[in-house]
């Protein structure tokens, strides 16, 4: 009889020592994985911060760069080594995301118009900034796009946009930075490229053509990864101003008008903004342009306050050569020059509050005519505004 109570109560301690040592063990694993878990969250945030740093840094510095000869593409670190990285407009609002984490405070995102598709890297890096300058016909402002060479674009070879666009990247540093390449759009098949995409971890397809050219030869929505086909329809030969239109995979078309300055077809680097777009998939060309519309507005009012102060100083002072100060009135003429220039100016500004870049063949030749009368000042010898 006692031994039997003594087997209970033995088994009964055994059983709690074993439940005991379950309970504690229990609790140690869960600290050991919220440590786990905490490390690795700390360790994301930590990268994030370096990538959103190192990156902030990179495209900062390449805004600053002043002149009209900043066109140009260099390769990045391999800050964005196995991510995803994309920039999602969301109701005008770029918001930066790496690898799922979106950041809405991102200051240069606000700052300097940026462009892209998507970027998805593995241990190798194949990402580069490219930069382009705006003119209107002032330097406005920098414009930085973030490609990778596994963002294919494909030129239709019918197309005259094809054309300008090849001659301008075959004599700059894309020709080797970037996947390119031009075939007759109406001979294109979706199984070869969704091979092309498996062999090349293709990451997105941007077919570039004119409006009229020849149909694509296969459907978007056919391929394994986001594809765009993008058309330019222009007001002259050279593309200078016109309307640019993105199908995307779901036939979703999405369109924009565009100027591009040039003082002459070929004067540095033409077609930078067809150059962002085609870098870029259509809600973020919308959010980057949008800032590069807000950016020429401002410009526009930074010249119109300054011409405003060189016609109070020109009334009494010579701004202008010896000439035109003695043979012409003294300050009349060369306050008639500035106040056509500032008139000028101010129907560009009214024309991008009221219109943005819509119609823009008439904004062109707005632009044209500051510079004309720009022209004219630097022949008289004058104080330029720009």
């Amino acid at each position: 009889m006692f031994n039997e109570k003594f087997d209970k109560r033995a088994n009964i301690q055994i059983s709690l020592s074993w439940l005991f040592m379950i309970i504690i063990g229990t609790f140690f694993l869960y600290i050991a994985y919220n440590i786990i878990g905490t490390y690795s969250e700390n360790e994301e945030t930590k990268y994030y911060i370096e990538v959103k740093s190192a990156l902030s840094n990179v495209l900062l510095k390449a805004g600053k760069s002043t002149g009209y000869e900043e066109n140009y593409i260099q390769p990045l670190d391999t800050f964005f080594k196995d991510s995803r990285v994309e920039i999602i407009c969301n109701n005008g609002l770029p918001l930066l995301s790496i690898n799922e984490k979106i950041d809405d405070n991102v200051d240069f995102l606000k700052n300097i118009p940026t462009f892209m598709t998507v970027i998805e890297e593995g241990d190798v890096s194949f990402t580069y900034l490219a930069v382009e300058n705006f003119r209107t016909p002032f330097k406005v402002t920098n414009m930085m796009a973030i490609i990778s060479k596994k963002n294919l674009i494909v030129f239709d070879s019918n197309s005259e946009i094809t054309k300008l666009l090849s001659k301008k990247f075959s004599d700059s540093a894309y020709r080797n930075s970037l996947s390119l390449s031009q075939l007759d759009f109406s001979s294109v098949s979706s199984s070869s490229y969704n091979d092309l995409i498996r062999e090349k971890d293709i990451q997105s397809i941007m077919f570039v053509s004119d409006y009229d050219s020849s149909t694509l030869g296969l459907m978007l929505d056919e391929l394994n990864v986001d594809s765009y086909h993008l058309q330019f329809i222009g007001d002259s030969d050279e593309f200078m101003s016109g309307k640019l239109i993105y199908t995307d995979r779901y036939d979703e078309k999405f369109e924009y008008d565009f100027i591009d300055y040039r003082e002459q077809v070929f004067d540095s680097k033409p077609l930078s903004m067809p150059t962002m777009a085609v870098f870029s998939n259509p809600t973020t060309f919308e959010c980057g342009q949008n800032l590069v519309i807000e950016s020429t507005q401002s410009i526009f009012e930074f010249y119109e306050n300054k011409v405003e102060y060189l016609i109070s100083v020109s009334e009494f002072t010579q701004v202008c050569s010896n000439d035109v100060w003695s043979n012409v009135g003294n300050g009349v003429y060369q306050v008639e020059k500035y106040e056509e220039l500032r008139d000028e100016i101010v129907n560009g500004k009214e024309y991008i509050m009221n219109n943005k870049f819509n119609n823009s063949k008439n904004l062109y030749i707005i632009i044209e005519k500051i510079q004309e009368l720009s022209q004219g000042l630097s022949d008289d010898s004058c104080e330029m505004i720009y």
